[in-house]
């Protein structure tokens, strides 16, 4: 290849990739800080885990089903709460900065007055752990999970809706401190509840419960803080902000809504997976916990990335620089596509050393079945990757709607494939794991299809 060549390559780098409004010199400064912070938002899950796999199997995989159930309860209110940063996005990139305050107020208030709602769904839904086979033992300490999570849910909303403000203005270094102070009181909160250090007594997955619930408590009160000193500041500064703007919250709750939608049929269908697979045997059920803790430690950097994306190409959007925002996806999927190759090589060939952290009381079944489900992982994870950003990008230009279809169909996809394996055919749990694989890749194509029509393009949320 002569110097000229590489030379034309080189500038096409910087020119396609690298500068620009949605190139990876605009993304990066939005997309490290998330990452970071999604990374620490897992890691508090993965140490619950971590630190129950050492109380018992069982609590381990408790505290996955009880976690997410209580969060399948408030999913859509999570939902429609942060696409405030959607909404601040466009109005920042209109260049309406008084507004964005504003968005956020009104999200506060939607999640204020959601709260009760969730109480009274939580009540209901406490009962389908006696409904899905699992052992006595099992859904006792669900339930003592599932409870306190379910009472702490106004924590994440509040938090959710002032994280909107910063995700929406690229400034998501303050989400990154807020994630570091919830995650140091979290390693700190479960260690003494769980294992009864510093004179308390050991609570073991109610420790768990508590010590999250308070992790999320403190982030929620860094990240109030952050707000209030940068809306008395300039440029936002100048609009009442304790009002309630009727046309802005229509907007919040008619985008918002099929966005929380597709994040709760996205963890129901998860949801009812994992139940599912628990189902089978108590060391299926640890072995997928064991998996999912990676994969979820896996996951959630890259929904760093997809918030980063929704919230560029948001602020594209409401410039109308169309241009822009899509160079703001190729940078998200360049950025995913990397990062995705190193965890597939790594799942792939250090299996045993991964799972390591989470066999000291596993037998040798679980490990024999975990192993190769680790590796099978990796048949999905990059797809994976892809329709994040795709899907985000097309929820930060306001295409939530269709967003969502896609989202409902191939998460019924997932359940159906799932529920015929286990109970229709009665496959073993690999084959069922290899098909539950493969069809998560289904929602990548469809994603693709969505973002290659372009009916994206023309929406703008700027005008309330």
């Amino acid at each position: 290849m002569s110097a000229t060549t590489i030379s034309h390559l080189r500038k096409f780098w910087r020119v396609s990739m690298v500068k620009g409004p949605g190139g990876l010199s605009r993304l990066l400064p939005i997309a490290i800080p998330m990452v970071i912070s999604q990374l620490f938002d897992t890691t508090m899950t993965f140490i619950d885990r971590l630190f129950l796999s050492y109380v018992s199997p069982l609590a381990m995989a408790a505290c996955m089903t009880g976690g997410i159930t209580a969060f399948l309860c408030a999913n859509i209110i999570f939902g429609l709460v942060s696409y405030s940063a959607t909404l601040v996005a466009h109005r920042y990139g209109a260049a309406k900065h008084k507004e964005c305050p504003l968005v956020i107020m009104q999200a506060l208030w939607l999640a204020l007055a959601s709260y009760p709602f969730v109480l009274i769904v939580g009540f209901f839904v406490a009962g389908i752990f006696n409904h899905v086979g699992h052992t006595p033992e099992q859904i006792a300490l669900e339930l003592s999970y599932y409870r306190i999570m379910i009472f702490a849910t106004i924590l994440g909303l509040l938090r959710a809706a002032f994280c909107g403000f910063f995700a929406g203005i690229g400034k998501t270094r303050v989400i990154m401190i807020g994630n570091t102070a919830a995650l140091v009181t979290n390693v700190i909160g479960n260690y003494v509840l769980i294992f009864g250090k510093c004179g308390f007594p050991a609570l073991g997955i109610v420790g768990a419960a508590l010590g999250t619930a308070l992790a999320t408590g403190v982030m929620m009160i860094v990240m109030g803080f952050a707000f209030w000193i940068h809306v008395r500041q300039s440029p936002y500064r100048g609009m009442p902000l304790f009002r309630i703007d009727w046309s802005i919250l229509r907007q919040l709750i008619r985008y918002g809504f099929p966005s929380g939608f597709e994040g709760f049929s996205g963890l129901l269908g998860f949801g009812i997976v994992i139940m599912m697979l628990h189902s089978i045997s108590e060391e299926v059920a640890s072995a997928v916990t064991m998996v999912y803790n990676w994969e979820l430690f896996s996951f959630f950097p890259m929904l760093g990335v997809q918030i980063a994306v929704a919230a560029l190409v948001g602020q594209n959007i409401g410039a109308r620089n169309i241009k822009g925002a899509r160079q703001s996806v190729r940078s998200g999927l360049t950025l995913v596509m990397g990062y995705t190759a190193i965890l597939i090589f790594f799942f792939v060939a250090i299996p045993h050393l991964l799972l390591t952290p989470f066999t000291q009381k596993a037998s040798p079944e679980i490990i024999e079945l975990a192993v190769p489900m680790m590796r099978l992982m990796a048949l999905y994870i990059a797809l994976d990757g892809a329709s994040l950003v795709i899907s985000g990008a097309l929820r930060g230009a306001g295409d939530s709607f269709w967003a969502m279809m896609i989202g409902l169909m191939f998460h019924i996809i997932m359940v159906v494939v799932c529920a015929i394996t286990i109970y229709g055919t009665k496959s073993a749990p690999l084959t069922v794991w290899f098909f539950l694989c493969a069809s998560i890749c289904m929602g990548t194509v469809m994603y693709g299809i969505r973002y290659r029509l372009g009916h994206w393009q023309k929406i703008n949320l700027s005008v309330a």
